[in-house]
């Protein structure tokens, strides 16, 4: 789900069977979850009067949070990854020195090293 700057939403629902194929489903219905610790607004999708939780922080920042998450989809409990992105925030002046601290780096590390 993504929620563009001028309100309108975008929404994609795709189930995937045992041999890859890839078919577009009905959405379930959105479900709030609480904010990270940087106060990020979350929502997943689950079965409705299901309550997602989180069970494990993964990464949290002032505009970004990823997370594993345990929701019900289709009356199956599971756990998936969720992440959060807040474009606002991203682009505000005050956070733009932040980042280089946020986002730890090795000094003389490039890609030719992987």
């Amino acid at each position: 789900d993504a929620l563009r700057i001028d309100g309108s939403a975008l929404e994609a629902g795709v189930a995937f069977d045992a041999a890859g194929q890839a078919r577009s489903i009905e959405l379930p219905p959105k479900a709030r979850m609480r904010r990270s610790l940087w106060a990020v607004a979350r929502e997943t999708r689950a079965d409705p009067g299901y309550v997602p939780r989180q069970v494990k922080n993964m990464l949290d920042a002032p505009f970004y949070s990823r997370s594993a998450v345990r929701t019900c989809l289709d009356g199956l409990e599971t756990v998936g990854v969720h992440e959060a992105l807040d474009l606002r925030r991203f682009r505000s002046p005050l956070l733009k020195p932040m980042l280089a601290m946020r986002v730890p780096r090795r000094p003389g590390w490039t890609f030719a090293q992987t």
